[in-house]
């Protein structure tokens, strides 16, 4: 009985550490799309295609650690709303609607 009140206190404790890892990336993935959207306020507005991708690494990168390729991939499913692998110009202004994007 001991040994199973250990493990079971083990498993415990890994679920616990998993569950508050899991919170903290959350929070860190909230923060980051939060000072995403907050950098488009129009002070600092996109003036070319670099820096409207730099803006969908920011806002769609939290899951993936900015990784530039996986968070611009995920960025462009979540656009792709019919799933075809195509963007039509109201998916996109959708999308952009959505993100609180300004342009210049």
């Amino acid at each position: 009985i001991r040994d199973f009140d250990e493990a079971a206190a083990d498993v415990f404790q890994e679920e616990q550490e998993a569950e508050e890892a899991k919170r903290v990336a959350e929070e860190v993935a909230f923060k980051r799309k939060q000072d995403a959207k907050q950098s488009m306020d129009g002070s600092h507005r996109v003036e070319n295609a670099e820096d409207f991708k730099t803006f969908l690494i920011k806002f769609y990168g939290g899951k993936f650690g900015f990784d530039p390729v996986l968070s611009l991939v995920h960025a462009w499913r979540t656009f792709d709303k019919s799933g075809d692998g195509k963007l039509s110009i109201s998916e996109f202004a959708e999308a952009l609607r959505n993100t609180g994007f300004q342009g210049s």
